[in-house]
């Protein structure tokens, strides 16, 4: 077999039980805190990336991997809308990294750092 099939299996793997893990993670601090959960812009945040990423892995992607798509704006707007989750799973990295502070600590550097480097160039 080739090792790309078998790497691209394992992320494919991996990222189900990532999300998996996130979608879990959510719904148990949902049933602890209750209502007092949606009072905080992070946690409103990171549920938001959950469900965007639950939305592009469960319900956009099989819809792009059919080969009865007709219509060609409607396969752009999802092909635009997985983009966008991308960026998104990008930033749940991040998420993850908050319990890192020497990692939070370099990671608020380089965004302060990048709107003047790209400001110079």
């Amino acid at each position: 077999h080739k090792p790309e099939i078998d790497a691209d299996m394992f992320f494919q793997v991996m990222e189900h039980i990532f999300t998996a893990f996130f979608l879990l993670e959510l719904l148990y601090r949902l049933f602890a805190e209750g209502c007092r959960y949606w009072k905080s812009v992070i946690n409103v945040f990171d549920a938001l990336l959950v469900l965007i990423s639950c939305v592009d892995l469960y319900i956009l992607a099989p819809l792009t991997q059919g080969e009865g798509l007709a219509n060609i704006m409607l396969f752009r707007l999802i092909r635009m809308v997985r983009k966008l989750t991308r960026l998104v799973r990008a930033v749940r990295i991040v998420r993850t990294l908050r319990l890192f502070r020497g990692l939070r600590v370099l990671v608020h550097a380089c965004t302060s750092f990048l709107p003047s480097l790209f400001w110079s160039m």
